[in-house]
């Protein structure tokens, strides 16, 4: 026999749960199922102890079971929290929405979420949001990986983007040399060789749209950080060192590369960002 709202909420007292006062007045025996599964999502929402009500996962994989599981069926819990992680999504609130859609089992709609908001805070350094979707977005990040199977592919993008915020936080502390080989040798989303240059192009077409509007950002950190390994060592004071010019030729040639192919996906970004790219490589020369 399933339990009315207003017995899975006396179920609910004494487990480290702080019900709102108005949520004590309004709770009551409620016969219509769609009446009361608004008023448990209403109370869901308010709490924001999904763990409690909605379970979570454990460190060994398996699922940690929560209070609804005891009173209501799968099906009831499902539609319950899909109403919530709807909600969630549609007033900007997407950390919540995150955790309400993995909830609901639905990977698709948490990939795509995640995917947008991490591509929107890539640059915002130094923000709390940024930070801990960035913390939300790696453990969901390595579920999906274990549990997805032949769908993997699909994670592909999240890789990228968690790759671009490591890259754009070793940027932004200064760490060019990191930067520049994590980019070249883990992201490798843009050519930094004219033999990679035409492969580059023709990937733009399969590329997740939420790294393709970053791309003109991430053009410019690798030209600043190409510009400034250069501008490090043409002031160096030191004697003719046959190392050093070829490295300072090898930087030259990355920065070609990355000029050639912004010309040839302008149309992913304005004319000034382009421009710059351009100042910056004639400085170089």
């Amino acid at each position: 026999k399933q339990k009315t709202a207003y017995e899975i909420r006396l179920s609910l007292v004494g487990s480290e749960m702080c019900i709102r006062d108005r949520y004590q007045r309004r709770v009551r025996v409620i016969k219509d199922q769609d009446s009361r599964n608004r008023l448990i999502k209403d109370l869901i929402l308010k709490t924001k102890d999904y763990e409690l009500f909605l379970g979570g996962l454990l460190e060994n994989g398996l699922n940690k079971p929560g209070e609804l599981q005891k009173h209501l069926p799968a099906d009831q819990i499902q539609s319950i929290t899909t109403s919530a992680a709807v909600d969630c999504e549609a007033s900007g609130n997407y950390m919540d929405a995150l955790v309400l859609w993995d909830l609901a089992q639905n990977p698709s709609q948490v990939i795509q979420i995640m995917n947008n908001q991490l591509s929107r805070l890539l640059t915002e350094f130094g923000s709390g949001e940024r930070s801990q979707l960035g913390s939300l977005a790696e453990r969901i990040y390595q579920k999906y990986f274990s549990s997805l199977g032949s769908q993997k592919s699909s994670l592909f993008p999240t890789f990228v983007l968690l790759s671009l915020i490591k890259f754009f936080d070793d940027f932004n502390n200064g760490k060019y040399i990191e930067a520049l080989t994590f980019m070249e040798n883990e992201i490798d989303i843009v050519p930094l060789q004219m033999s990679k240059l035409n492969s580059k192009v023709e990937g733009l077409d399969q590329m997740d749209k939420a790294i393709i509007r970053k791309l003109p950002e991430v053009l410019l950190a690798i030209m600043t950080i190409l510009s400034k390994l250069f501008s490090t060592l043409k002031s160096a004071h030191s004697p003719f060192d046959s190392g050093r010019e070829l490295y300072k030729q090898q930087l030259k040639e990355k920065a070609h590369t990355l000029v050639v192919f912004a010309g040839m996906i302008q149309f992913q970004m304005t004319s000034d960002i382009h421009s710059r790219l351009v100042r910056m490589e004639i400085f170089m020369n």
